[in-house]
């Protein structure tokens, strides 16, 4: 959890510390433009050394500034084990962080600080999106489940990445064998990852989505898609099926000059009840059980490290009903430390202990509740 935040030069918020409780939801309100977004931001640099919001880092700087300077008391899984951050970001590229008064390598150094996430509205393109995002997204979890899949990713692409120049350039059959040989084994271990990750993400979904979203469902499931349409594995293991596969589509991925099958093609999807979630249900039931993945996400992440979930919500709500926003807000306020950012006053009544907080062209006030 968060305990303090300090923020100096950090796009157009002031400079300000701040003390929040894990026992109250943290209610920022403010017009839009303002300078929510940012203070959201602000807390998932300092947990995990990126931003959520902008791909260069250079541009949380303010523009009046030459560097950003952000700091923070943090208790991963109790008070007793603090982190004191203090990390500082220049135009210039320089990067530096400390945690603890020890020097980081680096700011990647920091994913391992919070068990953190951030959500805009935008939380519904889950399954609005491609294939390609969802992945991402599953990838995303998985780097954080499991040690080895970050680098086994990695070297999948690496491989892949060759496989495909052999196939642009109409390469030799033979080299292709040997690219084909080295995926099927890393594929495997990436499907069995995921498989895992989409079970427990499952698990937790099925008490959460008739108790939350939906008055009652009959199940809940995570479906794994491969990369194939209509594809299925049958009696196979992933690595017998993909070797297969690889056999049927060698002269089509020749004529394309790309790999067609494999786990960077696969995809994800959720059905309650047999019927896919983007297909049959609204915006606010996609909105919510996307909410509600993300939290899974987080609750396995703190099954497995003992780090209690830290939730960044930009007006995330939006589009569902009143119902099912009191029932998510008073179910993720004992799951989570909560930060909710909205133009909406009426928003902070979904909350039962909160602190209220005012923004106002980046400068914040402390109002009582």
């Amino acid at each position: 959890m968060v305990k303090k935040l300090w923020t100096k030069g950090f796009r157009n918020l002031e400079e300000k510390v701040f003390e929040f409780s894990k026992d109250e939801a943290c209610f920022v309100l403010g017009d839009n433009n303002q300078g929510k977004t940012n203070f959201l931001e602000s807390l998932y640099v300092l947990g995990n050394g990126a931003s959520p919001c902008d791909k260069n880092l250079d541009n949380v700087v303010n523009f009046k500034e030459n560097e950003t300077i952000i700091g923070g008391d943090l208790f991963t899984k109790n008070e007793s084990d603090k982190k004191r951050i203090y990390l500082k970001i220049s135009k210039s590229g320089d990067r530096y962080a400390v945690i603890n008064n020890k020097q980081l390598n680096s700011l990647s150094d920091l994913k391992a600080s919070l068990n953190i996430d951030f959500l805009s509205a935008d939380v519904l393109h889950i399954f609005q999106e491609n294939a390609g995002f969802r992945r991402k997204v599953l990838d995303r979890f998985c780097s954080r489940r499991f040690k080895d899949y970050r680098e086994t990713l990695k070297r999948y692409e690496r491989v892949l990445s060759q496989k495909n120049t052999i196939l642009k350039s109409r390469g030799k059959e033979d080299e292709l064998k040997v690219f084909n040989s080295q995926l099927i084994p890393l594929s495997g271990q990436l499907y069995r990852h995921r498989i895992t990750a989409l079970k427990e993400i499952e698990m937790l979904l099925k008490d959460f989505v008739p108790t939350l979203v939906l008055d009652s469902p009959k199940n809940t499931e995570c479906i794994y898609q491969l990369s194939r349409q209509n594809a299925l594995l049958t009696d196979l293991g992933y690595e017998e099926w993909l070797e297969d596969q690889f056999h049927q589509t060698k002269k089509k991925e020749r004529e394309l000059g790309f790999s067609i099958v494999g786990i960077h093609r696969d995809d994800f999807d959720i059905s309650i009840d047999s019927k896919r979630l983007y297909s049959f249900y609204s915006r606010g039931i996609n909105r919510a059980v996307s909410i509600l993945l993300v939290v899974a996400q987080l609750l396995c992440i703190e099954k497995q490290t003992g780090a209690f979930p830290v939730l960044l919500l930009d007006d995330t709500f939006a589009e569902i009903d009143q119902k099912i926003k009191k029932r998510l807000a008073t179910f993720l306020e004992k799951k989570a430390q909560l930060f909710y950012c909205s133009v909406l006053e009426t928003d902070k009544s979904l909350f039962e202990k909160v602190q209220i907080l005012t923004i106002n062209e980046g400068r914040f006030n402390l109002c009582s509740t």
